[in-house]
This record gives C-alpha cells, sequence and structure tokens, in this order.
C-alpha cells in the first residue's frame, strides 16, 4: 500500500504467494480494492505511518501486540498520527488474551463498543 513502485526483485511479487499492490493511501480505499478481490479480513503489518492512517479512518477492531522483556530509551513508536488528541477521544480497547512468549507478551486487545 503507498504510492511508490516496487522493484521487481521484491520478494513481495514473487510467485510465492499471491499479492496486490494497493497504489493508494487511503485506508478506505484500499479496503475496497481488497473487497473487490473477496478479501474478508486483514492483518496490517508495517510501520506506525501505516497504523495510524487505519486508526484515523476508524478501522481497527483487533490489535495484536508484543512487548519483549527489555527497555529501550528511544526509537519508533507502535502508532504514527491517528487524529487522537485526547484520552476521552482514543479508541476504547478490551483485552481479549495474553500469552507469555519465553520473555515477550502477546496481548491481544479488541475494539470494545460498549466504551465508545
Amino acid at each position: 500500500m503507498g504510492r511508490r513502485s516496487l522493484p521487481e526483485s521484491a520478494r513481495v511479487l514473487s510467485d510465492d504467494a499471491p499479492s496486490l499492490l494497493l497504489h493508494t493511501r487511503d485506508p478506505h480505499e484500499a479496503l475496497e480494492e481488497l473487497r473487490a478481490h473477496d478479501v474478508q479480513h486483514v492483518y496490517l503489518e508495517g510501520g506506525p505511518t501505516l497504523a495510524g492512517a487505519f486508526v484515523a479512518a476508524d478501522l481497527v477492531d483487533r490489535v495484536v501486540a508484543y512487548t519483549a522483556g527489555l527497555l529501550l530509551g528511544a526509537g519508533p513508536s507502535a502508532l504514527g498520527e491517528a487524529g487522537v488528541t485526547t484520552l476521552s477521544a482514543a479508541p476504547r480497547l478490551r483485552i481479549t488474551d495474553t500469552t507469555l512468549l519465553g520473555d515477550d507478551v502477546r496481548i491481544v486487545a479488541e475494539r470494545d463498543a460498549r466504551r465508545d
């Protein structure tokens, strides 16, 4: 998803799995295109800009986050600009699962419509 072209050598373009390049930055347009290809579920894996765009568009209903047993003083954030400026405007999530993975923890949280 995005407007930049990919080099023909990009692994995502291999024949290992089907790929669909979406030449847009608009989450709604991307989902419309995926729906046209009968895609029913979307797993976003990317950086804070992609995550922020989908949160800002109110299109996130589940978050799967991993946390490690270490502390860093700096680094990229998990969520970029999402249009949320106050706690009261933040989407509410309900933790539905936690799994210990060695020293890491996987946290699954789902949109809680009762708290929106």
